[in-house]
Parts: C-alpha cells; sequence; structure tokens
C-alpha cells in the first residue's frame, strides 16, 4: 500500500514543479530530494512488505513510512486545492461565451496562470520538514537487508470472466448427509423444529455447502418456506429476528420489544413448513437462542434449521440433533478443484502443469477458499517456472503469523499491482457479510486517489478493471450480475475479510456502538453508526467517515467540530440520518472528493458547499424534501457524479450545471426557469440513464440543436418528459413536435422513454427507425394526441415495449408492425424480431387491432409475456395463439371483448407455450369454447389459470383436457352455473 501511496506523491511534486515556475531555487532543490528519496525508497517496497510478515520491526518501519508519505500527499493537496480556489475566484460565474474556453483552459490547467496562490517559501519549509523526515526513515531501511525485486506486471487477459466461486469439488458425501438429515422421513415427522449444524474452519466451505443444498431442487419443492439469514457478530436477538421475518413475509413490522417481536415472528411461520440457515454464527450463548427456537415452534412439522458455524460448542448450545463436521479436500479433489480454475479456458496443458499443480494443491491442505484464491493467481501463470517459483515461496513456511492466515491468500496478495493492493486492503472498511455494490466502491476508491487523477481520464473504467481483477482473483465472492451480465456486488469471504483488516495495520477500522474509543493517530478509514463519539473528532488523520450500508440513524445534526477537526477528510457519508442542515462548515472539508447525502431531511444545502472544489461525487438520491441546489454549483469543476434520483420537490436546476463538463453521472436535467436545455452543450461525457425533463418549456428549438445530444455517445438510455397534459392550440402542438424533432439522438442509446408528449405525430425519426436500431427497451406514456404509433416493428434490437395512455389511437395493424412502411421488401421483413414483452394499457380509443401474422411475414417470433389491460373500446383479439413464443398471457379491462379466440382458425397447436393465464374485468366476455383433438392441441404448456371478475361468462370450456395445468383460480364468475 506504501508503494501506491508513493506513486501518487510522486504525480504531485512532478505537477508541482512544472506549474510553479516561480519556485525559490532552495524550494525546487528540496522537491527534488524528495522525490529522489522516495524513488529510492520505493524501489525496496515489495521486499519489505513480504518481510513484514516475519520481522516486526519491518512493519513498524512501513507503518512510520506510511504516516510520513500521507502527509506529503495532504500538503500536496492542499497546495492543489488552494491553487484551484485561487484562480476560480478570478473567474466570474457567469462567464460569456466567448471566454468560455479560456476559462476551461484555466480549469485544465489550474497552475499555468495563477501567482502568489501559497506563499512558497511556506510551502518549501514544509516539504523540507517532511523530507528530513523522510531521510531518518530512509536510514533505518539499511539495517533490514532491503533488496529491490524486479516488478513484472501481469499482462490483462481481456478475454477472461471472472470466475464463479461457487465451484464445489469433493462435497457430495456431505451434501448427502446434510439432505438426509434435513429431508429423511422419520426427520420430516419430528413434531418440534429440528436443528442441523455444520461445523468446520474458516474457509472450509461451510456456506457454500449450506447454499447448495439451501438450492436443491428437491428442498426447493419440499419446504414451504426457505429463509437465509447472515447471523455473524455481534449477535443481536432482535436483528436476527427482524431478518427472518422479512425473509418470510418480505417486509420488517415496525414493532418494539421481544415481546412484540416473538408475536410477529411466530406468525410470520405459523402453520408452514420451513427451512431456515443461520449463517455463520458465533455466539454460545443459550440466552440469544432459546427464545428464538421458541418462536419458531410454530411453524409445521417438518420444519428445519441448518446452522453453519466454525465453533462447535455453538452447535451443541443450539441444541443440534446432528453435528457435520467439514473436513479437509483430498489430494486428488484439491487437485481437481485447482485445475478447474488455474486452467480455466486451456485445458488441453493439463497434463504439462499436473505433476508441479498437485504437489502445489497439497500445500494449500485441503482448504477450499486456499487452494481456489492461490487457483486463481496461477491462472496469470503460463510457465512452469512461474508455478514452480509459487511451489518453492518461502511464504509456505508462514505458519506462526498472526491470526495463521493461509500462505494462499499472501501469495495472491503480493502478486497483486499495487494499485490494486490499495484497493484490496481498502475493503476492510465493510463490516463482514456486507453486500458491497461495484459501483459504490469504485467512487470511494476514486475519493481516495487509488484510481489516479484528472477530470478528462476514464477513472471509474479503471476501477472496474481492478474490481475485477479482485473478482477474477477470488477476493470476492457470492457475485451478483445484471441481466447483461455485468457485475453489480460482491461480498467478501469472513478469511478474507480479517485478512484485509490485518493488512491495513490498524488504518481502517469498524465502530460499533459498544465501543468507546479509537487510535486517533493511526485510524485514516472509519465506518461507524454514530458520530457521537467523541474520539472521533480526535482522529485528524481520518480520511474516510461512512456508515455501514442500508444504517439509519436519528440524528439530525452533525457536531460542527468535524468539519473543524477532520480537516484530511477525503470521503464522507451522512446518509440515512435525519440530517435537516447541512453546516456552513462542510467547506473547511477541503481535500473532500465523496459526499452523500442521500435519504436525509435537507430543504437545501449551503452556497459553502461550492467551496469544495475536489467534490468528485455529490449523492442527494432519496432527498424527497431537498428544494434547491446551491446557485454556485457550476464551481464544482472536479464534479463526475450528481445523483438526484427520487428528489421530486426538486424542480428546477442553477444554470451552473451546464459548466460541469467532467459529469459522467447526471439523473435528471430539469428544463425550465434556472437551465435552459442549450446547458446540456457541454455535458458530453454523460454516462448511464438521463432524463430530461420540461421539455415544454423550450421556446425555440435552436436550443434543442445547440444541446448536441447527439454528441453525447455514452448514454445508454434516455428518457423524455413534457409534464403537460391536454391537447392545447394548432400552435403549441407544432412547437412540441419541431421541439421533439430536433433532439438528435446518438444511435448507441438502448433504452428510451417518452413522457406526456403533446404534439399530433411523433418524429420522423422514429419512423424511420435507424436511430434506433440498438434501442432494447422503450415506453411511451400518455402521448394523448398522436392518432398513430410510429413503426416500431422495424426495430432490430428492441426486446420490452410499452405503450401506454395513447389516447387517439384507434387502429394497430401493418404500420405498427412496419409492413405499410414502403419497401420493396417489407413483406419479407419480420416484425418485432427480438421482442420479448409487450404491454399495451389505457389505450381508451383502441377498436382495432391486427396481427398480420401470415405465410411470408412473421410478428414478434420470440414474445413470451404480453399484457393488454384497460382497452375498453377493443371489440376483438388479435390471433395471439399464433404467438409460437408466448408463455405469459395478462387480459385486464377489456370490457368489450366479447369472445376469447376462435378454435376453428386455430392452427394444429394453438398457444403452443403458454404457461400462465389472467382473464380480469372483462365484463362483455360472453364464450369460450375449445375442442381438443388428436390433430388439434390447445394449450399443452399451460400450467396456471386464473379468472377473475367476468360477469357475462356462461361457461368454462372443458378445463379438465389441459393435461398441464395445475393451479386454478376462480372468483366472480357470476354467471357460471356449477
Amino acid at each position: 500500500m506504501a508503494d501506491a501511496l508513493i506513486s501518487i506523491v510522486l504525480e504531485q511534486l512532478a505537477l508541482y514543479v512544472q506549474h510553479e515556475v516561480e519556485l525559490l531555487v532552495s524550494v525546487r532543490e528540496e522537491v527534488g530530494k524528495l522525490a529522489s528519496t522516495l524513488k529510492i525508497v520505493q524501489a525496496v517496497l515489495l521486499d519489505a512488505e513480504e518481510k513484514q510478515v516475519k520481522n516486526k520491526a519491518v512493519k513498524i518501519w512501513l507503518e512510520e513510512l506510511k504516516d510520513i508519505v500521507y502527509a506529503a500527499d495532504d500538503l500536496l493537496d492542499e497546495w492543489q486545492t488552494r491553487t484551484l480556489i485561487s484562480q476560480i475566484q478570478r473567474v466570474d460565474e457567469d462567464v460569456a461565451d466567448g471566454t468560455r474556453k479560456k476559462v476551461l483552459h484555466f480549469f485544465l490547467f489550474p497552475c499555468c496562470c495563477v501567482k502568489n496562490v501559497i506563499v512558497r517559501y511556506d510551502i518549501g519549509q514544509r516539504i523540507k520538514e517532511i523530507r528530513e523526515h523522510l531521510d531518518v526513515n530512509t536510514q533505518k531501511k539499511e539495517q533490514y537487508d532491503l533488496t529491490v525485486i524486479q516488478r513484472h506486471d501481469e499482462p490483462r487477459q481481456l478475454t477472461s470472466s471472472v470466475i464463479d466461486v461457487s465451484e464445489i469439488r469433493g462435497r457430495d458425501h456431505d451434501k448427502e448427509i446434510i439432505m438426509s438429515r434435513l429431508m429423511g422421513e422419520s426427520s420430516r415427522q419430528a413434531m418440534t423444529v429440528r436443528v442441523v449444524s455444520i461445523v468446520g474452519m474458516a474457509g472450509f466451505g461451510k456456506t457454500t455447502l449450506a447454499k447448495l443444498v439451501f438450492n436443491e431442487e428437491e428442498v426447493v419443492k419440499s419446504f414451504e418456506k426457505r429463509m437465509w439469514v447472515c447471523v455473524s457478530q455481534p449477535c443481536d436477538l432482535s436483528e436476527v429476528a427482524k431478518a427472518i421475518i422479512e425473509e418470510a413475509k418480505g417486509s420488517v413490522p415496525d414493532v418494539h420489544g421481544w415481546e412484540a417481536l416473538h408475536h410477529s415472528l411466530g406468525n410470520s411461520i405459523k402453520g408452514k413448513q420451513f427451512l431456515l440457515v443461520l449463517d455463520d454464527v458465533w455466539s454460545d450463548d443459550p440466552s440469544h437462542w432459546s427464545p428464538l427456537k421458541l418462536s419458531l415452534e410454530g411453524g409445521a412439522p417438518g420444519s428445519r434449521i441448518l446452522v453453519t458455524t466454525r465453533n462447535e460448542d455453538v452447535a451443541k448450545t443450539m441444541g443440534s440433533t446432528h453435528i457435520h463436521n467439514l473436513g479437509e479436500l483430498s489430494a486428488e479433489d484439491s487437485w481437481s478443484l485447482l485445475r478447474e480454475v488455474a486452467l480455466k479456458g486451456r485445458e488441453e496443458e493439463n497434463e504439462k502443469f499436473e505433476k508441479i499443480g498437485k504437489d502445489i494443491a497439497i500445500k494449500c491442505k485441503g482448504v477450499p477458499l486456499a487452494i481456489h484464491t492461490l487457483a486463481s493467481h496461477l491462472w496469470h501463470k503460463r510457465s512452469k517456472q512461474d508455478w514452480r517459483d509459487v511451489l518453492a515461496s518461502d511464504l509456505w513456511e508462514v505458519t506462526q503469523i498472526e491470526n495463521s492466515f493461509l500462505p494462499a491468500l499472501f501469495m495472491s496478495y503480493y502478486s497483486l499491482p499495487s494499485s490494486s493492493k490499495q484497493c484490496f486492503i481498502y475493503c476492510a472498511i465493510f463490516p463482514k457479510d456486507s453486500k458491497i455494490f461495484k459501483d459504490h466502491l469504485i467512487k470511494l476508491w476514486m475519493s481516495q486517489g487509488f484510481l489516479g487523477s484528472g477530470g478528462l481520464k476514464e477513472l471509474e473504467k479503471i476501477g472496474g478493471n481492478y474490481f475485477d481483477n479482485l473478482a477474477m482473483r477470488s477476493f470476492f465472492q457470492d457475485i451478483e450480475k445484471d441481466s447483461d451480465g455485468n457485475i453489480i456486488s460482491c461480498k467478501m469471504h469472513d478469511l478474507v475479510h480479517d485478512f484485509a483488516q490485518y493488512l491495513t495495520q490498524n488504518e481502517c477500522s469498524i465502530l460499533e456502538d459498544n465501543d468507546t474509543r479509537i487510535d486517533g493517530n493511526k485510524i485514516r478509514h472509519l465506518c461507524t453508526n454514530s458520530f457521537e463519539n467523541h474520539s472521533i473528532r480526535d482522529a485528524r488523520n481520518l480520511r474516510t467517515l461512512i456508515r455501514p450500508i442500508g444504517c439509519e440513524v436519528e440524528a439530525r445534526t452533525i457536531p460542527i467540530e468535524l468539519f473543524h477537526q477532520l480537516a484530511c477528510l477525503r470521503t464522507l457519508d451522512l446518509s440515512g440520518s435525519a440530517l435537516e442542515e447541512l453546516p456552513n462548515e462542510v467547506e473547511k472539508l477541503l481535500h473532500l472528493r465523496y459526499l452523500d447525502l442521500s435519504s436525509t431531511s435537507l430543504l437545501e444545502l449551503p452556497e459553502t458547499i461550492s467551496n469544495l472544489y475536489n467534490l468528485q461525487t455529490l449523492k442527494l438520491n432519496g432527498c424527497d424534501s431537498l428544494g434547491k441546489l446551491p446557485k454556485t454549483i457550476g464551481n464544482l469543476s472536479n464534479l463526475r457524479h450528481l445523483e438526484i434520483l427520487d428528489t421530486d420537490e426538486l424542480v428546477s436546476l442553477p444554470r451552473g450545471i451546464g459548466r460541469l463538463s467532467y459529469l459522467r453521472t447526471l439523473s435528471k436535467f430539469i428544463v425550465g426557469m434556472g437551465c435552459k436545455v442549450r446547458d446540456l452543450k457541454h455535458l458530453n461525457n454523460l454516462q448511464g440513464n438521463l432524463e430530461i425533463m420540461g421539455l415544454e418549456e423550450v421556446a425555440d428549438v435552436n436550443e434543442v440543436i445547440e444541446a448536441e445530444l447527439k454528441k453525447k455517445r455514452n448514454l445508454r438510455a434516455l428518457t423524455v418528459s413534457f409534464n403537460i397534459l391536454g391537447g392545447g392550440n394548432i400552435e403549441e402542438r407544432e412547437r412540441l413536435e419541431g421541439v421533439f424533432e430536433k433532439l438528435e439522438l446518438h444511435e448507441n442509446l438502448e433504452g428510451l422513454t417518452i413522457n406526456c408528449y403533446q404534439g399530433s405525430q411523433f418524429p420522423f425519426w422514429m419512423k424511420n427507425g435507424s436511430l434506433l436500431d440498438n434501442v432494447v427497451n422503450m415506453k411511451i406514456y400518455k402521448c394523448e394526441q398522436c392518432p398513430e404509433l410510429p413503426a416500431l416493428g422495424r426495430l432490430a434490437s428492441l426486446e420490452t415495449l410499452v405503450i401506454s395512455g395513447i389516447q387517439s389511437v384507434k387502429h394497430i395493424g401493418n404500420d405498427f408492425c412496419g409492413f405499410g412502411v414502403s419497401s420493396s421488401s417489407s413483406a419479407e421483413i419480420t416484425a418485432f424480431p427480438k421482442l420479448k414483452m409487450l404491454k399495451i394499457r389505457d389505450m381508451a380509443e383502441l377498436e382495432v387491432w391486427e396481427l398480420p401474422v401470415a405465410k411470408d411475414r412473421k410478428v414478434m417470433p420470440q414474445l413470451c409475456h404480453l399484457e393488454v389491460r384497460d382497452c375498453t373500446k377493443l371489440r376483438a383479439l388479435p390471433p395471439f395463439e399464433k404467438l409460437e413464443s408466448l408463455e405469459n398471457l395478462v387480459l385486464d379491462g377489456l370490457t368489450s371483448v366479447k369472445l376469447f379466440f376462435d378454435t376453428t382458425s386455430a392452427d394444429i397447436v394453438a398457444f403452443p407455450k403458454l404457461k400462465k393465464l389472467k382473464f380480469h374485468n372483462m365484463e362483455e366476455w360472453k364464450e369460450w369454447k375449445f375442442s381438443i383433438s388428436s390433430d388439434k392441441k390447445i394449450m399443452p404448456c399451460l400450467h396456471e389459470l386464473k379468472l377473475y371478475k367476468c360477469p357475462m361468462l356462461r361457461a368454462l370450456p372443458a378445463l379438465g383436457k389441459l393435461e398441464s395445468l395445475e393451479i386454478l383460480y376462480i372468483d366472480r364468475l357470476s354467471s357460471v352455473k356449477q
């Protein structure tokens, strides 16, 4: 970690010399001496980091070195910040368009044109003091026989994917035993809730085995409720009870006191056969478990509790009827697991590495976590000599190190680039078993300077690469991905978390409610539930102060002393509190890069927040009382992420937003009294999702052209909102049509949502469709004046389409599918070739819907889910039975439809893949008949059928002939005779 810190300081020193052209000769010499000494020390740091494991003196030397480097980093960052402040104060806030390029030049080169920002002699003296301390520290290194180790950066394998840590080897027998104890016949008839415990050392795969059993198909079918609760330590009985209730019911009760929780918990599982997994239990205090088990006795016979713990005494205290001790993997299974991970994608080299690989596997002593972590490291090693070096490492002999960490963890850690090492260590700030969100973690890394500096650099991509590299080396587990396969979150194994905390040398700390004091001199990163602890204010070197994710507190104020005394803070998280006012003193935090005020009760932000010139991330999500942003927010020239989701009271933005050219995240852009749509012009780095609100306020279509939306090529989803209802006059509609036409979207968009557009026709670029070829998701709401839908059937990538509240449309047919568009090959194209979900809602005037399926025309061949709701004038349904991939059909509020479908015109198989069918509020539906014969099948896969509130339906068809039907729900069919 010291290595990466030195790299940061060296970069800052180079900038200092480059821009401060008027440095005194003596000061320039001090800067040069400091840089030279840092480079000398940096050369031996790899050796020092390895030797500190055995040599405590080296460990102390490294701690002293880091303190010195931290001081240098603070000093140089302060200098750069003061320089930027002085420069921005010279720039008039309302810069004329003609001088904008000059202002941007100021922001990009903050020191070129500024003189006498800081008294250079004072800076020189402070640098000299740091250099002298460093010289003393450097002299000590001679007594530790530290040598220069050449760095061999491993090439990044772009074709690799994150390794799945759920791979299991050698646990089939263990799984069978646990399954038999949970599912055995005698076990199932027991009236009391039985407890089965898995006991084993850290890293042996207790949790993984429990998950394997938990998700086994036989278990899923056998237990009505399956609940998973991570207990960890310290054990809080009330929190455990709430977690179980949330798993059982989906929500947490607003009750206080154990008696109320006891009743709520009992009711949540009453009469249900459940499986409850209590993972990672530490407490062997009977007072914790007796009340809990009593509350769970109301479950149905056969209910089970599965416990994982490192301590057999815990299993006994919990009254386990069976304790299963998890042993080491065999040599054969160890090699099988190591081979699976280390040779992934190059299995043909198995014979080449087999002998040495088996020897390495044996060294891991049958511990799955050790094998998996080391195998992830070996995946990067391509030669036999590299594998031999691992086998011959001195770290295998390190058996007496603190906390007995596995040598495999050390080897994997030491193989990381220095930049990744500090990113990994920083993760020790999260409480155990925390879900760590990738985007959140990357922004925290960025705020600490771990990803480099510079507004135009793609720091987020650098952070993403670091994260993926750590995940690929198995430092992260329980990885969750989105529908596109991108990682969104992960967790850390308890042993890996302990290892990270060991490496931080007390720099990272998690302050529990019952803790009283922290080491104010050493601690630099703190996670705490409360800021009221007085010892926090003494931690003057603190760089991170955050809350556990999801933590909510009642504090309405923050001690002013925090802003005066914690001057080194880079990261501050005040989210989830009842904070009503942010003090003006927040401007004292000159180094601050990350400020999270989400889900607070703030009405406004102080103008002084605009003096946080280093701020990169400002999070205000869920601040539902926030009415305005600071007028001078444009001064935050380094801001990259402005998150303002779920801020309904925020109805305008200050014009300065348009000056924030480094912005990557902007949840919504509000056109109105403050911002004009043209202020989007310079925000070309925007990424992800953007909603443009208030487009009805645009008076001149040229403003839309000036916004240059086409240049925002990193935007993936766009929402355009006009925020008006009603037709207006002809001139008004024509103005809105002109505004919408000139939006000039780029072709990389994957999502498009249109709200409350009141023009008479959709823009030409929607009818043409070429700009929307990459759109996957589209939603159109309340566009009340458009009599026709655009030809969306021609969109090659469209998978989800929602159309709601387009009140003037009376007919859906060829044009909507794209068959009516003039083209020599229109009869040959497939309409909606990739559409999987279609929802048509609230189309009050829709009378006719045609589905032009023919031998030479395919329509929606991949459609799986179809909903049609509240189309009250629709007289007949199109031939949905011909949608060959349809699995789920919902018909709701179609009050004029009288016939479901005509079996006489049905194909050999009607609704061939339909699994779920729901009718609701079909007031005029009178007839539903079908006949099933040897040459005609209807709904052969239908599993679930629901009919509700269909008062005119006279009779039901022969539902007994639906051979796959398992769930039938019928209610309020008043005309059906029993």
